[in-house]
């Protein structure tokens, strides 16, 4: 299947930091395209008072790459129990932060265009824990072009 099908992705992220507790959620369209061993899930997030960010999800075996484009580029990327360095970009400059995967959960039906993915991991600068994550996103075929 290299075709795009159109799906409704439903995104959570819980963020668990010593400043206290966020969660946020995004319904939206997005396309799912399965490649040789890899799928690619794109939709975009548009949360209130904020930029439009493209998202894309890339699954392979051995892993989960996470890119952003917005006003803010980021490329992340998840294995479990191995630490992956990334740059955060800010409006102040990069940033090099570190994920370590502590689960990964997923449950794919990629002919079916349906899945679902439980991902916690903690965000690292150096040594330092910045926060703990957990994502849950879920994505099914789109039955209709009209909503």
């Amino acid at each position: 299947m290299a075709d795009s099908q159109a799906v409704q992705v439903h995104f959570m992220s819980k963020i668990y930091q010593d400043g206290g507790d966020e969660s946020y959620q995004v319904d939206a369209p997005g396309s799912l395209i399965v490649r040789g061993d890899s799928a690619y899930l794109t939709y975009i997030e548009q949360l209130p008072d904020q930029d439009e960010v493209e998202v894309l999800f890339k699954f392979k075996d051995e892993g989960i790459r996470l890119n952003r484009k917005g006003p803010q580029n980021n490329h992340m990327a998840f294995e479990l129990d191995q630490k992956r360095n990334f740059k955060y970009e800010t409006a102040a400059g990069p940033m090099q932060l570190t994920t370590r995967a502590t689960e990964i959960e997923r449950d794919f039906d990629l002919e079916a265009g349906r899945g679902e993915l439980g991902l916690n991991y903690i965000l690292y600068q150096g040594d330092q824990v910045l926060g703990q994550y957990r994502v849950e996103l879920q994505f099914e075929p789109k039955l209709s072009t009209l909503d």
